[in-house]
């Protein structure tokens, strides 16, 4: 069996050992591979020195999320991988528990991506934006079953963030790879999405968790609206409902929303607000493009 961890870095220098050195003494083999987006710290440096186990390939540019995974996905999936680990540079887990993580998709196969808990980085509370899918609506029977202390070894939940994925070969070979339309965020919703739409059901074990150190970064007013910005592409771009349904739901929020900021008078982001639409209206060929591609087996790779 072929296990590949792969991590895309970015000025990672500050978590390289918690991330890089987790996977030392694994239970299993694990080929571990980095896609650097052109670090400007010394990342490289560090890797290459104290890290030689791990396969680097440098990028020139920054290409966001989704493409450098994409690229180290394609390397393993080449080499005939079993097992993709995406590990974000700012995550940590016990090596010990990807095995567990296989040997459970084993017995769940109609799972495409098995995840452990997400807690923060110091293990105090559940990662904060990983909690808020954690309900009944998003994630029927975990809570009370915490709660009764009855938990089953995995659930279904409507999505959990790509900072500790572990998918199978057979997920990548029917739902494919990243859509390289997203630059940086959503690439990960779409993707849940899409592997719904093929079959596949992405699940949490708490049986196992894992670390996710960004409770000390405050996303910016910018990267907050193009979170949301890319929420709404995520949702035309949403290939289990028709094109037009989604259209239709789209204009009517996207409109609510708009309508409240012109009545509390927040110009500045009405303005924003139209530039998007005109440039979602620009992009809109592009993604009733990438909606026909995503349905077809093996989409980018």
């Amino acid at each position: 069996m072929k296990v590949f961890v792969i991590i895309v870095t970015y000025n990672a220098s500050k978590w390289i050992d918690k991330c890089f050195g987790c996977l030392r003494n694994s239970s299993l083999p694990l080929e571990i591979i980095a896609v650097d987006n052109n670090s400007t710290d010394n990342t490289l440096e560090i890797l290459s020195s104290e890290y030689p186990e791990v396969e680097l390939y440098k990028s020139k540019t920054n290409l966001g999320f989704g493409k450098a995974n994409n690229i180290g996905i394609k390397k393993a999936f080449e080499r005939g991988a079993d097992y993709f680990f995406l590990l974000n540079q700012d995550a940590w887990l016990d090596p010990a528990y990807i095995e567990g993580l296989i040997n459970l998709h084993k017995n769940n196969t109609n799972f495409g991506i098995v995840s452990p808990i997400h807690l923060n980085g110091s293990g105090t509370a559940l990662d904060f934006r990983f909690s808020l899918t954690c309900n009944e609506i998003d994630c029927p029977g975990f809570v009370s079953d915490l709660v009764l202390q009855k938990t089953k070894d995995i659930y279904s939940i409507s999505f959990c963030n790509a900072a500790l994925w572990l998918i199978s070969r057979e997920c990548i070979v029917k739902a494919g790879i990243f859509d390289p339309l997203f630059p940086h965020y959503g690439e990960d919703t779409d993707y849940v999405n899409r592997i719904r739409y093929h079959g596949f059901k992405i699940g949490i074990s708490p049986l196992y968790h894992g670390f996710h150190g960004r409770e000390k970064r405050h996303a910016s007013e910018k990267i907050d609206r193009a979170i949301i910005d890319l929420g709404y592409i995520c949702s035309l771009k949403d290939i289990n409902r028709p094109f037009f349904f989604s259209l239709l739901s789209f204009l009517s929020v996207f409109i609510i929303r708009l309508f409240k900021k012109i009545l509390t008078g927040n110009i500045v982001s009405v303005f924003k607000d139209f530039k998007f639409f005109i440039q979602l209206l620009v992009s809109m060929p592009k993604i009733i493009e990438t909606r026909k591609v995503c349905k077809k087996p093996s989409a980018y790779l």
